[in-house]
């Protein structure tokens, strides 16, 4: 499957922050896992919202099946401002994620 927040995501703002906390190195790598599935999981349900039915199913099999550029070809097609809408999905998710490590320091 696709990550698509990779496009998106800011991640050395989020390392830089992570690296403040003296985690391990397993617990940062699980960390880590955890925010690649949030991140994804936040992503497409943003998409998910925008598509009619039909296309639901289409992209489902895209991002399972197919590349990257497929994918943001076929949203682009799909969904006005796409790229505008996930990284709003991004930014806003990225900041409670900063915030809440910053509470943990």
């Amino acid at each position: 499957m696709i990550n698509l927040y990779q496009r998106f995501v800011q991640a050395q703002m989020i390392q830089n922050e992570l690296e403040l906390l003296d985690l391990e190195e397993e617990e940062c790598r699980q960390l880590w896992q955890v925010l690649e599935n949030t991140y994804n999981s936040r992503i497409i349900d943003a998409i998910m919202e925008e598509l009619a039915e039909e296309d639901k199913v289409i992209f489902l099999e895209k991002i399972t099946k197919t590349n990257e550029v497929e994918v943001v070809e076929f949203l682009r097609l799909k969904v006005n401002n796409i790229e505008d809408k996930i990284d709003l999905v991004v930014t806003k998710l990225t900041d409670q994620v900063l915030d809440d490590i910053r509470e943990l320091r």
